[in-house]
C-alpha cells in the first residue's frame, strides 16, 4: 500500500485526534488503531494546541513532523488528518497552514460574556438596548420561535433567552467570523483545502446550553457561509469531568453475577443512574443540532480516561464525532519513565509538585515509593479499574494539569523525549493499550 504522507481533509468520517505532547508517540497511536481496527474511525496524527506552540521548542511544523516520521517508520498506507488547535489569530492560522494541517478549530471563547448569565431579566434588557447593534441585532430574526429536535427536546426562542443569547456571544460571533476568513484567505493563497472546528467551550462554567449551541451555529452557518467546510462543533459538554480522569466514577451499570461470578442472565439489568441518563440526553440533544445545522460532527476535546462518557457519545452521534486528546499521551510518557527509568521519574514527579500549589497533596513525595510501586501510585494500572471505566486517581488529574509547566522545563522534557526514544516497544505498547481502549469505547468493538 502507498504510503500517505500527507495530511487530508476527513469530512463528516468519525475521527479521533492523538495529541503528542512530548513526541514520538505516533507509532503507538497508529498501532492503537491497528489493534481498534482501522475501519472504525479515521485517526488525526498530527494534532497541536496553539497555547502550546512557543516558536521555539514547539513549533507547527515540528508537531507536523513527528506525526509524518512516525507513520512513515510504521508504513501507514491509509490517510489521515491533522487539526491545528486554539486558533485565535490570524497568523496562527497562517503558520499552520504553512505546515500542512487541514483542519483548523478556531477558538474566539475568550470573548464570550460569561457575566450574562447572572443577569437578571431587567438587566439583560437594559444591556440589549444600549448594546451595540452589529453585535446583537442579528437575534432578532430568531425571537419567538419554537425548534423541535429529532430528539424529543424543544428549543423556546423567546425574548429573554435571545437577547440573553446575543449579549453572551455577539463578540464571540464577530470574532469567529474574522477567523473564519482568515483560514480561508490563507488556504486559497496556498491553493490548499481546509476544513473548520469551532469551539463554544470557554474552558469553564456550565454546559452550553442547546438554545447556545442552535442560535449561534445556526446564525455562523448562515452569516459565515461556511456549508460543508465547517466539520466540527464542541460544546462544552461535561462541564465537572477532570483532566485525565473517568467522569463520575462508579457510574458504569455492572450486571449481576451468579455464584461463579459470571453474568447472570436471569437477573433483572442493571440500574443506569440519573446522572448519566441527564449527559445521554445532552449529548442526545447537541448530536440532534449537528445534524439538522450541518450536518457536522460534534466534538469532545479533552478526552483523556473518560471511558465511561465515550460510548455514550459514540450512540448519539451515530459515530458522527470527533475525539480530541493529548494529556493522556503524556501520561503514557510518564509511565515509560516510572517503568524504565525511576529516577527520572521521580525529578519529574518533584517538578509537577512545586508546579502544583495545593493540589501536590495528591502527589506523594516519590522519595518515599518504591520503584516498583512508582506507576501505581501516580499513574493507576488498568488491571485495578473496572471493566468498561477508566482511571480515576487524582494524582493523575494534577500530572495532566502541571503539564505544560513541566514540559517547559527544557532539560526534563529532553530527558523525557530522550528516554521514550531509547525504548520505543515501551512507548509504543503503553500508548497503543491506552488508546484501543478509547477508540473502542467510542466507536464500538
Amino acid at each position: 500500500m502507498t504510503q500517505t504522507v500527507t495530511a487530508t481533509c476527513l469530512g463528516l468520517e468519525p475521527t479521533f485526534g492523538f495529541g503528542d505532547p512530548v513526541g514520538g508517540a505516533t507509532p503507538g497511536h497508529v498501532e492503537a488503531m491497528r489493534r481498534a481496527g482501522l475501519g472504525r474511525c479515521r485517526a488525526v496524527f498530527a494534532r497541536g494546541n496553539a497555547a502550546q506552540i512557543d516558536g521555539d521548542d514547539r513549533t507547527w511544523d515540528g508537531v507536523m513532523d513527528a506525526a509524518m516520521e512516525g507513520l512513515v517508520q510504521e508504513g501507514f498506507g491509509d490517510i489521515w488528518g491533522a487539526e491545528a488547535g486554539g486558533l485565535t489569530d490570524a497568523d496562527a492560522v497562517r503558520a499552520a497552514a504553512e505546515a500542512g494541517f487541514r483542519l483548523f478549530t478556531l477558538d474566539a471563547t475568550a470573548a464570550v460574556d460569561t457575566a450574562v448569565d447572572a443577569l437578571d431579566e431587567a438587566e439583560v434588557d437594559a444591556r440589549f438596548e444600549a448594546a451595540d447593534m452589529s453585535l446583537t441585532g442579528w437575534v432578532d430574526a430568531y425571537m419567538n420561535q419554537r425548534i423541535e429536535l429529532p430528539s424529543g427536546s424543544q428549543i423556546d426562542l423567546d425574548e429573554l433567552t435571545c437577547r440573553r443569547v446575543a449579549l453572551k456571544w455577539g463578540a464571540y460571533l464577530t470574532d469567529i467570523n474574522g477567523l473564519c476568513e482568515s483560514v480561508r484567505a490563507v488556504c486559497g493563497e496556498y491553493e490548499q483545502p481546509f476544513e473548520i472546528g469551532i469551539t463554544l467551550d470557554p474552558g469553564t462554567g456550565p454546559a452550553t446550553t442547546i438554545v447556545e449551541h442552535y442560535l449561534v451555529g445556526d446564525h455562523l452557518m448562515r452569516e459565515a457561509d461556511l456549508g460543508e467546510a465547517l466539520v466540527v462543533v464542541t460544546p462544552r459538554l461535561v462541564p465537572d469531568a477532570e483532566p485525565g480522569l473517568d467522569w463520575a466514577p462508579g457510574f458504569i451499570p455492572q450486571p449481576a453475577l451468579d455464584d461463579d461470578g459470571n453474568p447472570d442472565p436471569d437477573a433483572d439489568p442493571p440500574e443506569v443512574p440519573q446522572a448519566l441518563l441527564d449527559v445521554e440526553a445532552r449529548f442526545a440533544d447537541h448530536a440532534a443540532i449537528a445534524a439538522a445545522l450541518g450536518p457536522y460532527k460534534l466534538g469532545l476535546h479533552g478526552a483523556s480516561g473518560k471511558l465511561s462518557l465515550l460510548p455514550s457519545l459514540g450512540r448519539a452521534t451515530g459515530g458522527r464525532c470527533h475525539i480530541a486528546t493529548a494529556g493522556g499521551t503524556y501520561l503514557e510518557a510518564l509511565r515509560v519513565a516510572a517503568i524504565e527509568e525511576p529516577d527520572l521519574f521521580r525529578r519529574l514527579i518533584e517538578a509537577a509538585r512545586a508546579a502544583a500549589g495545593d493540589d501536590a497533596t495528591h502527589l506523594p513525595a516519590p522519595a518515599d515509593v518504591a520503584d516498583d510501586a512508582l506507576e501505581a501510585t501516580y499513574l493507576e494500572l488498568w488491571s485495578d479499574v473496572e471493566p468498561g471505566a477508566g482511571y480515576t486517581l487524582p494524582a493523575r488529574r494534577v500530572l495532566h494539569e502541571t503539564m505544560a509547566t513541566v514540559l517547559a522545563n527544557g532539560a526534563l522534557a529532553t530527558e523525557l523525549r530522550e528516554l521514550c526514544d531509547e525504548f520505543p516497544g515501551t512507548f509504543r505498547d503503553v500508548v497503543a493499550d491506552e488508546f484501543e481502549r478509547h477508540i473502542r469505547a467510542v466507536f464500538g468493538g
